[in-house]
């Protein structure tokens, strides 16, 4: 409601979160943007018809693929209904996967100091509340294979040892 989302176009396949799945947006952090205006346009596209950069077609969601949304300023916006399973452009079992997207290119950028702490902090909390432990946690490129995507980038997935730190068990 905060950043004015539109209800999901249609119903969507429930599930329980039981793992962490970490993304970039593959887009240059743009930390001017109000992050409700990036949240309004992601469910924009995700609910569109549209070309990939690949070329191929991106079929319409029904939301925003992405239960939660972190923007330069650490600032972190919730997408997609937790309790909802998430989408992707790549190949891989979404069931269960818990989405978090960090705003930026991961593989030519740094993310700040202010995302890498809201990550860390976020990680910690789902941990806490789903009883996700740091083995089940993996960027995309770890669910659908190198060959798919390079996301989360380099640069962030960095972080993970202090993203797995904040997780419970092991």
């Amino acid at each position: 409601a905060e950043w004015g989302a539109n209800a999901p176009l249609y119903a969507m396949r429930p599930h329980t979160p039981e793992a962490l799945t970490i993304h970039h947006t593959a887009t240059p952090q743009a930390p001017d943007r109000d992050p409700r205006e990036t949240l309004r346009a992601l469910q924009r596209f995700s609910v569109s018809s549209d070309t990939l950069d690949d070329g191929s077609p991106k079929l319409p969601w029904p939301d925003v693929p992405y239960h939660y949304y972190i923007s330069p300023d650490g600032t972190i916006v919730e997408g997609r209904d937790v309790r909802f399973e998430g989408d992707s452009n790549t190949d891989y079992d979404l069931h269960g996967q818990v989405q978090v997207v960090v705003e930026g290119n991961f593989m030519e950028e740094e993310p700040t100091a202010e995302q890498v702490a809201s990550l860390v902090r976020l990680a910690g909390a789902l941990s806490t509340h789903y009883e996700i432990p740091s083995s089940r946690v993996g960027g995309h490129r770890d669910r659908a294979g190198r060959d798919q995507t390079s996301c989360p980038g380099d640069a962030l997935e960095a972080y993970f040892p202090e993203v797995l730190a904040a997780m419970t068990g092991g």
